[in-house]
């Protein structure tokens, strides 16, 4: 099957090829709206929604990410969406669920939209309370799709910036850790937009950075897109 993966949108609703599953890894909402309520629930049922219905694929998963406020507040929004796609459309809130590909192989695709502290933003938590909760990821699971990026060889470093004037290592540790124990065939994630590496191999597990930005919030990068057997 085809997957097509992207993450850190910020509003930009891009075009993609054809493709039977689509991922996105958080951060959907654009920015001059992330904390406004109404706006929000407003651009994902007259924006959102029907770029859904439209993307060239079969089923679409989506996680949320730190900047997306309005899914940390009202989940029963997330849920109407999948209503209203006819069920093309599936919120993952720190659960899993099954992808029949078109050949009839399952995969088994968990969704968590937590990310570690550093600021005052959603779904941030503690690197303890962030071990507990990897801890109840199902060990079978093929793809994890998270929206932060975990502490491994240099997928979490970021280069001089206007946060910091040395390459800093800012990835999740206890997310690291998880996927290290876990071993999941793949792991797409966003957050940190332009780090040194993009993509890892660990052992048998692929890690990509799907973030379409960069750290102006540029559109930069092209979704990632994979054959999988």
């Amino acid at each position: 099957m085809k997957i097509c993966a992207m993450s850190d949108l910020h509003g930009n609703l891009i075009h993609i090829q054809k493709c039977d599953l689509c991922l996105i890894a958080g951060d959907v909402v654009p920015l001059n709206i992330q904390k406004n309520r109404v706006e929000s629930i407003v651009w994902f049922f007259q924006d959102f929604l029907p770029w859904i219905k439209e993307l060239p694929c079969e089923e679409v998963y989506m996680v949320a990410g730190n900047h997306d406020f309005i899914c940390a507040s009202e989940y029963p929004v997330m849920k109407a969406l999948e209503y209203l796609s006819d069920f093309k459309f599936t919120y993952l809130l720190n659960d899993y669920t099954n992808y029949r590909a078109p050949d009839g192989k399952n995969y088994k695709v968990y969704g968590s939209p937590q990310c570690h502290m550093f600021g005052n933003w959603a779904f941030m938590h503690s690197e303890e309370f962030l071990e507990g909760l990897y801890s109840q990821v199902p060990n079978d699971i093929d793809i994890w799709l998270t929206h932060d990026t975990p502490a491994l060889g240099d997928l979490d470093l970021l280069p001089p910036s206007r946060w910091s004037q040395e390459s800093i290592h800012a990835g999740g540790q206890s997310l690291a850790e998880a996927i290290q124990r876990i071993k999941p065939r793949y792991v797409f994630c966003g957050h940190l937009h332009t780090c040194k590496d993009k993509y890892l191999k660990l052992d048998n597990t692929e890690i990509y950075n799907v973030s379409i930005l960069d750290n102006d919030y540029h559109i930069s990068y092209e979704p990632a897109y994979l054959e999988i057997d």
